[in-house]
């Protein structure tokens, strides 16, 4: 059985490790991480990503890189009508989670992200919130976190 496997580095990982691994039993050596406003695609379906977490300071944690907010919606911009699916780390701030997490820079500039992309599904690992929850924006987009 050949499986693909696509991942996104967050704040977490070996990224070292992550830059060298590849889908070897795919027909094409191709990288397991995907990098920052690229495409790929898989069934029909086109995913995109952006690694890593948003900071009001671009540093590293762990010798993982942080994005500003304007360099993460830059990313968004190279997606947006090009695919199905958004890969990320943060979440957007929602009503729902009032209180639960920060309404600040960094949540705004995810929602912005997500505007600026507009995929059909976005799918978010850093919520540590439970229930999950699934959200519907105003312009069609399935947000999962």
């Amino acid at each position: 059985m050949r499986v693909r496997v696509w991942c996104i580095y967050v704040n977490h990982e070996n990224l070292e490790v992550l830059r060298r691994m590849y889908n070897v039993l795919t027909d094409k050596y191709e990288p397991v991480l995907i990098g920052d406003g690229k495409v790929r695609k898989f069934a029909g379906i086109r995913f995109g990503a952006i690694n890593g977490i948003v900071a009001l300071r671009r540093r590293s944690g762990h010798g993982i890189p942080q994005k500003r907010p304007e360099e993460f919606i830059g990313f968004t911009k190279k997606l947006r009508d090009r695919i199905d699916v958004l890969l990320l780390h943060d979440s957007p701030w929602l009503e729902e989670y009032k209180g639960r997490i920060a309404h600040d820079e960094r949540t705004q500039a995810v929602g912005i992200a997500v505007y600026e992309a507009r995929p059909k599904i976005v799918f978010c690992g850093h919520l540590h919130l439970s229930p999950y929850t699934i959200h519907r924006f105003e312009y069609g987009t399935l947000y999962g976190g």
